[in-house]
């Protein structure tokens, strides 16, 4: 869903550079920085690591909101102990240029977390304090389908503020209440925008969608065919592929799945969070030794269940997966999401 912008400022080129330092005195602030072949986002201490043309990034916001390890208690004296709860601090946060399919991917996030009986505590901290700026993708990535999944290179789903590059600068535009008083902060740095620039954002965003390198089934479709496939062969032929490395749910921005791990030395210790893969065959080992996803089959039909079927099935309808095309971009195996989605739906025409 593409929201109407409160405004639309233009944000010049030459300028650049100086609203990145004004966001890093604003807050904790977190962009994309170059890493060898990938960009990925991190803590940003000096403006000058930001990146400006980078492609989609290697991480996500998941990595932001929810980091892949934390503290979320200490200890002392395991004999009587001690605890302490170490929730993150409410600092403003910021994120500039953050993906579209990546800020949509907070809504399956928020089912999780923000859940009204057994709320996080520390994703909500980072959620409710962390500013989302988005950059629009005026050429999607070879691998991405967000169109397919209810997306859009311009989807300003989570987003506070939408950004365009045009030439010679890039077009601001807040979405909401915190978007809004963001601008008002750099009001400074920007200028009007004229007709000519708005006609051009207008034919950059529309271009864009013509411009989705890949089509993905009805989600609808596969999550009806998926409740009569449970036992289907196709999971042992995509099983047979994979080796398990788990980087299809690890950099995948809707996956939640975690473990909690006490390490304790010399009568102090820490309580840790750190991301978990429902690909790793302990995942469901149980105490007992019984396991009740023993294959590699059995794991990869969990993935794609919980993205099209069973997260749908609990919260009204949402799927788990945005479009991003991470995990078949970078399986080790080629495995290929789209691929799974069309077998799927043969299966599907044959029961």
């Amino acid at each position: 869903m593409v929201m109407k912008a409160l405004s639309q400022k233009f944000l010049p080129k030459a300028r650049l550079q100086e609203f990145k330092g004004k966001l890093l005195e604003l807050g904790e602030l977190f962009a994309p920085v170059q890493e060898g072949d990938v960009a990925a986002i991190r803590r940003i201490e000096s403006p000058g690591e930001i990146v400006d043309d980078f492609d989609q990034t290697q991480n996500n916001l998941r990595a932001v909101i929810e980091p892949q390890n934390e503290v979320i208690l200490t200890f002392k004296d395991t004999l009587k102990p001690s605890l302490t709860e170490q929730l993150p601090a409410e600092n403003k946060r910021i994120v500039l240029w953050c993906r579209p399919c990546d800020a949509r991917a907070l809504s399956p996030l928020d089912d999780n977390f923000d859940d009204a009986l057994l709320p996080d505590p520390y994703y909500l901290r980072r959620r409710k304090s962390t500013t989302i700026i988005g950059l629009g993708c005026e050429k999607p990535f070879p691998f991405c389908f967000c169109g397919s999944v209810g997306g859009n290179p311009f989807s300003t789903d989570n987003l506070d503020v939408m950004m365009t590059r045009i030439k010679d600068g890039y077009i601001f535009e807040p979405l909401t209440k915190r978007g809004k008083d963001l601008e008002a902060q750099l009001a400074s740095l920007f200028s009007e925008i004229t007709v000519e620039q708005k006609d051009f954002l207008l034919e950059i965003q529309g271009k864009s969608r013509t411009l989705l390198p890949r089509t993905a089934p009805n989600p609808e479709m596969v999550h009806a065919n998926l409740g009569k496939l449970f036992d289907s062969p196709l999971w042992k032929k995509w099983g047979d592929k994979c080796i398990g490395c788990g980087i299809c749910t690890l950099l995948c921005p809707t996956c939640w799945c975690f473990d909690i791990t006490d390490v304790e030395t010399r009568g102090k210790g820490y309580r840790i969070r750190t991301w978990d893969s429902c690909q790793f065959p302990l995942f469901t080992l149980h105490t007992s030794g019984h396991n009740p996803r023993p294959t590699k089959a059995s794991r990869v039909r969990q993935r794609v269940m919980h993205k099209y079927r069973y997260h749908p099935v609990n919260y009204a309808g949402r799927i788990a997966c945005v479009g991003c095309g991470r995990c078949t971009e970078l399986c080790p195996e080629d495995i290929d999401l789209i691929e799974i989605l069309n077998d799927i739906m043969k299966a599907g025409e044959q029961q």
